[in-house]
């Protein structure tokens, strides 16, 4: 059963965040209050099901998921940053809220809940910025990673 997603969303206010000016990103937008970042999470209280190949396909070139993907969690996807805004602290303030999100579903719940995401391989500034909030590879493949950040011990 998954439960409906849940959508965060980082708004630009004028400032650093701190109350302090902007340092000239107000020239990145044409006016306050526009959408920055956006980021979706889902709890899911089982594995998604993923197709096999199919009859004529090899399987040992197959692309899907090798490993199980832990149940419950909290799956993350659709995270986008707007480009003026990257590496600016925006991706990290939206991971924090997904963080957050799964910790109030592990106490609902009274078990750990990780966060769970898939990333493609050409996709370096995300996977940067996933390691660098501690996610771990759970599997890595040609085409994608799949990634987990362990939740609170409740």
């Amino acid at each position: 059963q998954y439960e409906p997603e849940t959508y965060f969303v980082a708004v630009y206010n004028g400032t650093d965040g701190e109350g302090n000016s902007d340092h000239g990103l107000g020239a990145a937008f044409a006016r306050q209050n526009e959408v920055v970042g956006v980021v979706s999470a889902q709890l899911r209280r089982r594995s998604p099901l993923i197709a096999g190949p199919s009859n004529g396909d090899d399987p040992s070139n197959s692309a899907l998921p090798s490993v199980p993907i832990p149940c419950p969690h909290v799956y993350l996807a659709n995270m986008r940053v707007d480009g003026n805004m990257r590496r600016k602290g925006v991706g990290m303030a939206l991971l924090s809220s997904v963080r957050e999100y799964a910790n109030s579903w592990s106490k609902k719940m009274n078990e750990e809940i990780p966060i769970v995401l898939s990333v493609d391989n050409d996709n370096s500034q995300a996977i940067g910025l996933y390691e660098k909030f501690g996610f771990d590879y759970l599997e890595s493949n040609s085409v994608f990673c799949i990634m987990t950040l362990n939740g609170v011990q409740v």
